[in-house]
Parts: structure tokens; sequence; C-alpha cells
């Protein structure tokens, strides 16, 4: 066996979990810090939160109200260092990653990884999140956004590919929008 191998198997820096997804954290942010203009916007005056949990939410109260997390990792998004907390879970019977994205110990991003199995019930699982913020209404598109009053929003979102419900509260104190916008726009761009 390496020296090096030895190094990494008792190196206080290496991961101690799994990591939450195999690309940049940055690609989970995309399309919810900066709303694409294409995607049709629901209003809702519900209160919108991920999990039952409020936004600015610490780490403690989040591992306390869901347990042990499965998956970690600390993403750097420009002076940024993102930590991501995950758990694996089903919704509907179906495999799905819950996804917590803190910043300076404080919650501000959210979301609902589903696997290509979720494919076939995209209508159901649409008709389950219109049910619980948009009263009476119904959409119908692939991707589109609900938000309320206070610009927090929620981006149902079909690539193509795979589901993903996105939870984003860009008022979070912890949290600078403008530079995290600024940020994105740029990286996208470069």
């Amino acid at each position: 066996m390496s020296h090096n191998f030895f190094y990494w198997l008792f190196s206080y820096n290496r991961p101690l979990r799994k990591r939450c997804f195999s690309s940049e954290g940055i690609l989970h942010l995309d399309k919810v810090i900066v709303k694409d203009p294409k995607f049709i916007s629901y209003p809702t005056e519900n209160e919108i939160q991920f999990e039952k949990l409020a936004f600015s939410s610490s780490k403690k109260e989040i591992i306390k109200s869901k347990g042990r997390h499965d998956c970690q990792s600390f993403e750097p998004i420009g002076s940024y260092r993102i930590e991501v907390i995950g758990y694996y879970e089903k919704m509907m019977g179906l495999p799905i990653r819950v996804i917590f994205f803190l910043n300076n110990n404080k919650f501000f991003f959210g979301e609902y990884c589903f696997s290509a199995a979720a494919n076939d019930l995209i209508p159901e699982i649409r008709q389950l999140f219109c049910k619980n913020y948009l009263a009476g209404e119904s959409a119908t598109e692939e991707s589109f956004y609900i938000e309320n009053e206070d610009h927090v929003r929620i981006l149902f979102h079909f690539n193509g590919i795979s589901l993903s419900v996105k939870y984003y509260n860009p008022t979070c104190s912890e949290t600078d929008h403008a530079v995290l916008t600024d940020l994105f726009t740029w990286k996208c761009i470069k």
C-alpha cells in the first residue's frame, strides 16, 4: 500500500460522509437565483418552507428535525464556502435526495432531487406542489416558479432527464443575494 493511501486514510481533511452530488454545487442554483424569463411564475399567499423548516435555520436545527444526514459536501462558490447536507428519503414511494445548502451555518436553499424513475409520475408530483401552494390553480408546464410576496420562490423544473424542486430565499440575512447573483452570472458566462 502506498504512503498516499495511508495519509488519506488517517487525514483529518478527508470527507467523513459521501458527497451529496458529483456535479459542482453552483449548478444546483441554476435558474433559481437568477430567474429564467421563459418560465411562468405563479404567485402564492402561502408561507414557503422546505421540509417544514424555516429559512435561516442552523445546521443543528436541521439535524434536530431530520436526524443525522446521509451526505455532506463543502462547495466553494467564489469567496463563499457553502456547506451542503443531504438525506436519502422517499416521496410518493420514489427515492429522492433532500438537500440543504447553508452559508455561515444558515439554511438558504433546499432541493428535492428525483431520480429518473419519477419521470412517469411528474403530473402527480406537480399536482402535489400546486395543491400545497396554489389555491385551486393547476400548473401544466414542465418548469415553473411559485413565489410569495417575500420573494421566496420554488422552482419546479424538469430538464428532460430528471425532476428537481428547488426552494430559495433571497432575503436570508446571512446570504448576500446580490453577490451570489453576480457570481452565478459570471460563472455561467465564463
